[in-house]
């Protein structure tokens, strides 16, 4: 489960990049083209904009895929836990139904957790390493910017919520 869940982490994070390359290609493009240049002139940003689009589309679909394998796996083995937990039939508190009714919804909370928070929060939080670095890289002052704006996003106000 472990190489799957790092694959589906560095999926989720090429697609948050490849959508930041999205949003500055095209800015770019829009911002060249308004200055009427030669079609020669936009061709890079046109084929950039062309790629970065068709490539966040395919590592959206590449995290999804591999976020709910790793979700389902790790559903399956709560399952199969539980299960054996109760191998040993002891008369319940509850009835059978709402027994399993409760245990089909604990162990869908398993895999709700992976792929609507955790999966979502580290790809997120390597995009956001990635862009500043090449921020500091390019520009050192857009990368105090960025982390500024990364710690109000990121901690301030999710901790206000």
């Amino acid at each position: 489960m472990g190489t799957r869940l790092v694959w589906a982490v560095l999926a989720g994070a090429a697609a948050d990049l490849a959508g930041l390359g999205l949003i500055a290609a095209a800015a770019w493009l829009i911002t060249r083209a308004a200055q009427q240049p030669s079609l020669a002139a936009l061709s890079v940003a046109i084929v950039a904009t062309r790629a970065f689009a068709t490539s966040k589309g395919v590592f959206r679909y590449a995290e999804r895929l591999t976020g709910h394998d790793v979700a389902l796996r790790a559903q399956a083995g709560t399952r199969e836990r539980l299960y054996e937990a109760l191998v040993p039939p002891q008369r319940p508190r509850h009835g059978g139904a709402d027994l399993l009714s409760r245990m089909v919804d604990d162990t869908e909370a398993v895999q709700d957790l992976l792929v609507r928070a955790l999966l979502p929060a580290t790809a997120a939080a390597l995009a956001g390493l990635t862009a500043v670095v090449i921020g500091l890289t390019l520009l050192p002052v857009t990368a105090l910017v960025l982390v500024a704006g990364l710690v109000v996003a990121g901690v301030l106000l999710p901790a206000g919520t």
